[in-house]
């Protein structure tokens, strides 16, 4: 399992899955064989392997996060030993599906808003401004959606920081409320308002 650059991050801890040519789906980390899912629970079942090339290499992360598939240079093939079968991966193939989940948890833990989503918040808040003084019944109209719609995004925010483990006071922080608050918002979340 890997740590985040900057120290282990609470609900942060990456791997990979390595999918073979044959569509077997096998963590990347050498050793026992471990399965994508809980279908293969059962260790003395083995698949039957007909081409034990891995082809790419999934990025994951104990929150539940998944990033997109990595091809893998190189031809990387079944490894046995200790009365077992694995697959091992060079770190230097598996660096590229490394950085993608530092990437990740980096972004869950940045309150820094990217660049273009400011520049395309500030063209909105221009247009609306133009609304408000042209039409300002249909201002009202709009900006009643906008708050339904900033509320929804607003939950949707809190219970996915707290999936993948921000702490309640760094959400508090950004929220502008107490920790109370922020679980207040959370349980609204989960409950569907």
């Amino acid at each position: 399992m890997w740590e985040h650059e900057s120290g282990s991050v609470e609900g942060h801890e990456g791997s990979a899955l390595g999918a073979l040519a044959d569509g077997i789906r096998f963590t990347f980390r050498a050793g026992a064989v471990s399965f994508d899912g809980d279908e293969h629970a059962d260790e003395r079942w083995q698949p039957e392997v007909r081409d034990p090339r891995i082809v790419h290499l999934n990025p994951l992360c104990a929150c539940g996060w998944r990033g997109e598939n990595v091809p893998v240079p190189g031809r990387l093939e079944s490894t046995t030993g200790d009365g077992h079968s694995g697959w091992a991966v060079p770190e230097d193939a598996a660096a590229p599906v490394r950085q993608l989940w530092q990437q990740h948890v980096t972004a869950v833990r940045s309150a820094a808003v990217p660049a273009w989503h400011t520049i395309r918040w500030a063209e909105q808040n221009l247009a609306l401004r133009e609304v408000t003084a042209q039409q300002p019944i249909a201002a009202l109209r709009l900006l009643r959606k906008m708050m339904s719609d900033a509320e929804a995004h607003q939950l949707a925010a809190v219970r996915w920081a707290c999936e993948w483990g921000v702490p309640w006071k760094d959400l508090a922080a950004q929220l502008g409320l107490d920790e109370d608050g922020v679980r207040d918002l959370h349980a609204r979340a989960v409950n569907g308002f």
